[in-house]
């Protein structure tokens, strides 16, 4: 018995199984009710619907949600799950298919339902995504989140997609501030890509509004773009027959008497937009005196200026190469002689890179020896530019300067090493003037430390 005792103590311990810690609550590491609906939402936990969202055009998603979320806040998606109507079904694996809704939209929908938030970070284009289907599925509190969010986004780059789609949505403040928006800036949105989705109807309430606020030389050069791009989705040649082709009666809202002898000689003309027989009217119409002009056949223009028609004060008569780096901040110094109003700063484009992008910083300071007040200032990032090209940059609205005071125009581009200007004359002041619609307008302008800089357009 002992030999037996000796043998049993001789024999190995088994090894213990290794015990699991416990499991951790995710209720209590979550807290309160939007940390815990954060939770479902992100962990699939208890999901009982699921979407195919986005089409073949696209992204296609498989989204899984709660049905009893889905329902509080839709009545759309309760009427759906309670079976009074069926989106369409996949009769195999019962998943609701949503082609008209991109992912990243229905994304931030559920979002928005679960845990009450929305990204202030989204694009445009995300934004109206998750509009139209706030719209659809009927969720009143993101549509108007939707909307807030684009009226505090309007700028040049966005604001025909936002003023087409409000459009489209019947969103009424939504789509008198993007038109408003777009009336003071037209100048401007007309060089961006987004002013090449206008619809031709939308082009001509603009073009028959006397406010719109541009040069009538920038908006036949914007009115050609438009039609360049509109021979591309045609299908067609952009050439000057197809672009007057698809203007039809477009061409004849821009105000081209009202553009000068000289500009209609070197910019209108050479484009070959306009018969012989236009051309042969518009310089006559230029070259006789104003009461002669009752004589000539009648112009196929309208020769009405525009309320706020927008003058131009060039500093540089000729762009030179690559300049230094400008991200630092500079200024010029510049005075004039009658009241107008300040409207946006022109800037020297990249000098080798093209489709550069920028982020550019404007001011308007009174030019005084200590704590010189800022007037307005205005930051855009991303602003894209083509290689050697001036640009335009505007204050949020046009800023009232009088004579007899020295100003600075402060300035920031963060980018690619910019052009410069050569100056108009040998010293370091020069004295511009512009003819205006009123008066004459004289300009005083010094260059402290940057030759760039080389335009301001300004209203009377």
């Amino acid at each position: 018995m002992a030999g037996v005792a000796n043998n049993v103590r001789a024999m190995p311990t088994p090894p213990r199984k290794p015990v699991s810690p416990p499991l951790v609550d995710w209720r209590r590491t979550c807290p309160g009710v939007n940390g815990k609906l954060k939770h479902l939402l992100g962990s699939g936990l208890l999901m009982d619907v699921t979407f195919r969202v986005g089409n073949e055009k696209g992204e296609v998603e498989t989204i899984r949600a709660h049905k009893l979320m889905l329902a509080m806040f839709s009545s759309v998606f309760e009427a759906m799950f309670m079976g009074r109507f069926v989106e369409n079904r996949d009769s195999v694996d019962d998943i609701i298919a949503i082609p008209d809704i991109q992912p990243s939209a229905f994304k931030t929908l559920l979002k928005f339902i679960y845990v009450g938030e929305m990204s202030r970070q989204l694009s445009t284009s995300d934004i109206l995504g998750t509009l139209y289907a706030a719209k659809k599925y009927d969720i009143t509190e993101l549509e108007m989140e939707c909307t807030q969010l684009l009226k505090s986004n309007i700028s040049e780059e966005n604001a025909v997609s936002i003023f087409q789609a409000a459009q489209m949505f019947d969103e009424k403040e939504l789509r008198e501030e993007a038109h408003a928006f777009l009336k003071r800036n037209f100048d401007i949105a007309m060089q961006r890509d987004d002013f090449l989705n206008i619809s031709k109807e939308n082009l001509c309430i603009f073009l028959q509004d006397d406010d719109t606020f541009a040069s009538e030389l920038s908006i036949f050069h914007g009115v050609l773009r438009w039609a360049e791009t509109e021979c591309s989705r045609m299908n067609i040649s952009g050439s000057p027959d197809n672009q007057r082709l698809v203007l039809a009666d477009i061409l004849e809202l821009v105000r081209l008497p009202v553009i000068t002898s000289e500009d209609i000689a070197l910019e209108v003309i050479p484009s070959r937009i306009l018969t012989p027989e236009e051309c042969t009217l518009l310089l006559q119409y230029k070259v006789v005196t104003p009461q002669n002009r009752a004589l000539l056949p009648s112009l196929p223009f309208t020769d009405r200026r525009r309320s706020f028609s927008a003058y131009k004060a060039v500093f540089y008569d000729e762009m030179k190469g690559k300049y230094v780096d400008l991200s630092t901040g500079w200024y010029n110094r510049f005075s004039v002689d009658q009241p107008i109003s300040i409207v946006s700063f022109g800037f020297y484009g990249p000098y080798t890179v093209d489709n550069a992008s920028y982020t550019v910083s404007i001011k308007l300071l009174k030019d005084e020896s200590e704590n010189c007040p800022v007037l307005a200032e205005a930051t855009y990032q991303n602003v894209v530019v083509k290689v050697k090209e001036i640009f335009h940059v505007n204050f949020p609205h046009p800023i009232p300067i009088h004579p007899g005071i020295l100003y600075r125009a402060w300035f920031s581009l963060k980018g690619p090493l910019t052009c410069h200007g050569a100056a108009v004359s040998n010293t370091m002041e020069v004295v511009v003037p512009v003819n205006t619609r009123y008066q004459n307008v004289k300009f005083t302008y010094s260059v402290i430390g940057a030759h760039q800089l080389p335009e301001i357009m300004f209203q009377v």
